[in-house]
C-alpha cells in the first residue's frame, strides 16, 4: 500500500514541481531537477520515513537472527505436566522449573518435537522474535522427559480466573500450587 501511495504522490507531484523550476531556470532544466526530485529523491525520503511495519508473515527465524531480534532463553525442567488440548491451538504445558516458578508453554510449534517423542525435555531453549512476541519453537537439550500428568482441557468456569498465563510466561507459583489453581490438585 505504502509503494502505491509514494508513487502516486511521486506522479502527482511532479508537475507542481516542474512548474516551480520551470518558472526560475528554464523547461528542460526544469523537467530535469523535477524528475530527479520527485522520481528518485523523494521516494527513497518517503520509504525511510514511512517505513513497513513487520508482519508475522515476514518474520521468519532466519530473517529475526540476522535483524537481532531473534530471543532465547534455557530452562533446566524438574517435571513437566501436559493439559490435553481442545481445538487446534497447539500443546500446552506446565513446566517446574526449579524456584517455586513454573514455566507454560503453548502452541502450534510443540507438535513436531512431541510427536518425536523429544518434548518434554529436562533442558530446553526455547527461540522467540523480540518484537512480535512470536514463538518460533523449542529446542530440546537433554533427555525425554514423561509428563507427571495429563490434566484435561482447561475449562474457563474450573480454572482461577487469576490463572490466565500467556505462552513462555513464568509463574510465580510451584507446579504443585499452579494445578490446584487448575482444578486438578
Amino acid at each position: 500500500m505504502r509503494y502505491i501511495v509514494i508513487a502516486s504522490t511521486s506522479i502527482v507531484l511532479f508537475f507542481p514541481m516542474y512548474w516551480l523550476f520551470h518558472a526560475v531556470v528554464g523547461p528542460n532544466w526544469g523537467a530535469g531537477i523535477a524528475a530527479v526530485s520527485m522520481y528518485i529523491a523523494f521516494p527513497l525520503i518517503a520509504l525511510n520515513v514511512w517505513k513497513a511495519k513487520p508482519s508475522v508473515t515476514d518474520a521468519s527465524m532466519g530473517s529475526a537472527l540476522e535483524n537481532g531480534k531473534l530471543g532465547s532463553a534455557e530452562f533446566e525442567i524438574l517435571e513437566a505436566v501436559a493439559v490435553q488440548e481442545t481445538v487446534d491451538e497447539g500443546q500446552l504445558f506446565f513446566l517446574d522449573i526449579g524456584g517455586g516458578r513454573t514455566l507454560f508453554l503453548a502452541g502450534q510449534y510443540l507438535y513436531a518435537p512431541c510427536s518425536e517423542n523429544r518434548f518434554p525435555s529436562n533442558r530446553i531453549r526455547i527461540y522467540w522474535h523480540t518484537e512480535l512476541g512470536m514463538t518460533y519453537g523449542v529446542e530440546t537439550l537433554g533427555d525425554h522427559l514423561l509428563p507427571t500428568a495429563i490434566l484435561p482441557p482447561l475449562v474457563p468456569d474450573e480454572v482461577d480466573p487469576t490463572l490466565n498465563p500467556k505462552d513462555r510466561e513464568i509463574l510465580a507459583q510451584d507446579l504443585t500450587s499452579v494445578r490446584r489453581l487448575l482444578g486438578s490438585a
